[in-house]
This record gives structure tokens, C-alpha cells and sequence, in this order.
């Protein structure tokens, strides 16, 4: 079922709807029951085309036609709990998501936990019943690693390879709650369509969407992290710590961040984006050190901040 993961994109087409673009924009507004979007695309960039005459979207190397979402109309909703015990020789979690949303928050126990939300979407409902039957979740340990993924029940397999060879004619959107133990030092999030938020964490963060959104709230960068999307925004909030190397970059998007407060030390911040803004905002005391239109560096409280456009624009607000 190539349609499986292609259709979800238009759940996060909302996720390009700001890219910083100033060609070129075509509407788009769908509403497919729980699919509501309403965006400006723009269709001169090379990484979002629009017919508007056929109903076609391509993002990137991902297409879909409307047409085809419009035949589902059957919609089932589920949710399933998952607890795994975790040693504490555990020091990395990952999680890799086809499509969907994920959170990622603290624990207050020695287990990491799943709250598993997601919505079945087919012709009939007797093809929702099946699907909601064989959704499962597994973890696997590698070293001090722990990946937890999405599975058929029976077989093992990744959700999604699953469905598109045995239930072609569905799609499901998956929001996964995750809670990790606080003697885990490393997080990453590695999705395809999604949106990914960090939240109240400690440690090594790192974030890669292809489409969607990636926010990080009250997060303390501790060692090196990554937060990278390839079409969609970045949100840092006024409640993150840097105290590390950290990166954050788009492709198509706008990144906007909060100026490091004095709680933050030595965080070197690379930042930088394809097509779209770079918005700082806050009320943190700064330096200029370099004030170019396409880039600009700054000095806030002890942390040095590097910021990069190719097309778009650099504002502190």
C-alpha cells in the first residue's frame, strides 16, 4: 500500500503552510472528516507542487491525490497502553515512526511507557475491525540502546510494511505518547511524516521529521543534539536550557527560537534553513557580532549563536 504513507502527508501539509516563501502560492483547503487543512503551498520552490487541476500534491518525493482520500469513509478510533521495563544500563531511547505524531516526556518510574492513540481509516468497517486487531508495539535492546517501534501483533513486523502488503485499501494515524526513564541520557525521534515534541527532558536530543513539525519545550540540551526537519517548522520554546552543541535546521521551514536564558552555559547554537525564517524572540540581553541579511551571530548570556539563510530572513523580535 504505497498510499499508506503518502495519503497521511495531507495531515501535515499545515506543517509547510509558513515556509518563509514569498513566490508563488496556491491555496489548498481539504476536509476529509478528521484530515482538515486549509494552507497556502508554494509551488515554485521544488519541494511542494500542486495541480490544481487534477488534485495532485507532491512533497519532495512523497505524491498524493486527493481522490484517494476521499473514498474512505469509514473512520474507527482505538488506543493501546504498552509498558517495558528498562534497565538502567540504558543510556539511548529511540523511536522511528512511519507516520504520526510523537511525544516524548519523562517517566516517573524505571519503565518507559506508550499511550498509543491512532485512527483506522478505510472502506468498509469491517476492514477498520481487522486493523485495529493487529496494531501492537515492541522494544528492542541493543547494547544501551532501547528502540521501540510499531508492529503486527503476530509478526513482528513494522506496522506500516505490514499493512501495505496484506490491507492495501486503509490508512491509520498514529499518535504515540512515549514516557522514558530520567536515567536515559539520549533521545532521538526519527520519522517520516510526523510531528515530534520533546518535552521537559534532560540530556541528547535529536529530532529528524521529512514533513512535519519538531517542538522542543523545557528541554536541557546537556550533550550534542540535533533538531532537523526536512519540510516543515521548528518551534524552540523560552523554557529550553543549552548547555551543549546543538543544531537545528529545515530545509523548507521557519525556525523560530527563544533567545537562551542565563540558566544556559556554553551552548553553541548552529542554526540554519534552505528556504524560509528565522525568527529569535524573547527579552534576553544580545550581541551582534555579525549582522549580514542571509546570517547573523550572536552573544547571548554565555551562549553563541550562529543563524543562516538561503532564502529568507533573520529577525530578533
Amino acid at each position: 500500500m504505497k498510499a499508506l504513507k503518502i495519503i497521511t502527508v495531507l495531515s501535515f501539509i499545515a506543517a509547510i503552510s509558513a515556509t518563509g516563501c514569498s513566490n508563488s502560492n496556491t491555496g489548498i483547503k481539504v476536509d476529509t472528516g478528521d484530515i482538515k487543512v486549509n494552507a497556502d503551498v508554494d509551488v515554485d520552490t521544488g519541494n511542494v507542487t500542486v495541480d490544481a487541476d487534477t488534485g495532485d500534491i507532491k512533497i519532495g518525493d512523497l505524491s498524493v491525490n486527493i481522490d484517494d482520500i476521499l473514498k474512505y469513509d469509514k473512520s474507527h478510533k482505538a488506543k493501546a497502553d504498552f509498558s517495558f521495563d528498562t534497565d538502567k544500563s540504558i543510556k539511548a531511547f529511540e523511536i522511528n515512526l512511519s507516520v504520526g505524531n510523537v511525544i516524548i516526556e519523562p517517566s516517573d518510574s524505571d519503565k518507559t511507557t506508550l499511550d498509543l492513540e491512532y485512527t483506522i481509516f478505510a472502506e468498509t468497517d469491517a476492514v477498520c475491525e481487522q486493523v485495529e486487531g493487529i496494531v501492537s508495539a515492541e522494544s528492542e535492546v541493543s547494547g544501551d540502546t532501547m528502540t521501540l517501534k510499531l508492529v503486527e501483533k503476530n509478526s513482528g513486523e513494522e506496522i506500516n510494511h505490514w499493512l501495505e502488503k496484506n490491507i492495501p485499501e486503509c490508512r491509520v494515524e498514529y499518535t504515540a505518547n512515549v514516557t522514558v526513564p530520567d536515567f536515559v541520557e539520549k533521545f532521538t525521534a526519527d520519522c517520516d511524516v510526523s510531528n515530534i515534541t520533546f518535552s521537559n527532558i534532560s540530556g541528547s536530543v535529536n529530532g529528524y521529521v521529512n514533513v512535519g513539525n519538531i517542538t522542543c519545550t523545557a528541554v536541557e540540551f546537556t550533550a550534542s543534539s540535533e533538531i532537523k526537519a526536512n519540510t516543515g517548522n521548528i518551534a524552540m520554546t523560552d523554557a529550553n536550557i543549552y548547555n551543549a552543541d546543538t543544531e537545528i535546521s529545515a530545509v523548507a521551514g521557519n525556525i523560530v527560537i527563544a533567545l537562551p536564558d542565563s540558566k544556559s552555559e556554553d551552548g553553541n547554537i548552529k542554526i540554519s534553513v534552505e528556504t524560509g525564517d528565522v525568527k529569535f524572540k524573547g527579552n534576553e540581553p544580545y550581541n551582534i557580532t555579525e549582522d549580514e541579511k542571509d546570517s547573523k551571530k550572536l552573544e547571548v548570556n554565555s551562549c553563541n549563536i550562529e543563524a543562516s539563510v538561503n532564502t529568507g530572513n533573520i529577525t530578533i523580535e
